[in-house]
């Protein structure tokens, strides 16, 4: 849904490189965050408004992944490259820890898009995904999205985190998403993503390039889902 947008706001603006004390993010890197973060035992002044607007409600995470692990398969990508030996320790100590602390996680050999789609289309269920922002950038261009530095055009892998805030079905968000290659995609429906490398405030991207950005050799196919539950319900 996109009707709640306080916590996806204090999402958007985590000052994560700084938190997490690396430039060389890991979706456990993030997992990790979050769970600090959503701590009831954290009292950091840089958190105290994010929790303050989520106190009368509980917040749930799930990883879902198609490898719990670190794919050693990875080193081969310029991506990882610089820094895989030393990511490779830092994350499996991450994965140790998360386990530890009984973190929800689910390794999925291939999680359909429809899944995805049922649980963003909730209002109080948002989606941090990893992509290729190689596909994701060089289909949608000029204004609408500015593609990171994380590697050069053609490169084989470039790794970005984007939000998929809901989904919308009203024709103006089509047409935007379409652009002139999906201008013949019927899926009627395109979904509402916040794009660190983006200056809109959204953007909207049809599912078709969406499956292609995610599905990307390197992205092992990662997705936290972020869940808001009223405290009677539990997590």
């Amino acid at each position: 849904g996109t009707a709640s947008l306080s916590i996806r706001e204090k999402l958007q603006k985590l000052r994560m490189s700084k938190a997490i004390k690396t430039q060389s993010i890991w979706t456990m890197d993030l997992l990790n965050l979050l769970d600090q973060i959503l701590s009831p035992q954290n009292d950091k002044e840089d958190v105290t408004n994010f929790l303050s607007d989520t106190q009368k409600r509980c917040v749930s995470l799930l990883l879902c992944s198609n490898k719990l692990g670190v794919d050693d398969s990875h080193r081969a990508l310029r991506y990882y490259q610089r820094a895989f030996r030393t990511d490779q320790w830092r994350v499996k100590k991450l994965f140790d820890l998360a386990r530890r602390k009984g973190l929800p996680m689910t390794r999925v050999t291939n999680m359909e898009l429809d899944f995805v789609v049922g649980l963003v289309s909730r209002e109080d269920v948002i989606a941090m995904v990893l992509i290729d922002n190689n596909v994701l950038s060089d289909d949608l261009l000029g204004e609408r999205i500015i593609s990171y530095d994380y590697g050069a055009r053609g490169d084989s892998f470039a790794g970005h985190y984007i939000l998929l805030c809901g989904i919308s079905t009203e024709k103006k968000h089509l047409d935007v998403a379409k652009g002139g290659e999906h201008e013949n995609d019927d899926s009627g429906f395109c979904f509402v993503v916040k794009n660190p490398g983006s200056p809109n405030a959204v953007d909207f991207v049809m599912p078709i390039l969406f499956h292609r950005s995610w599905k990307a050799n390197g992205t092992d196919n990662d997705i936290i889902f972020i869940a808001l539950h009223d405290h009677e319900h539990g997590h």
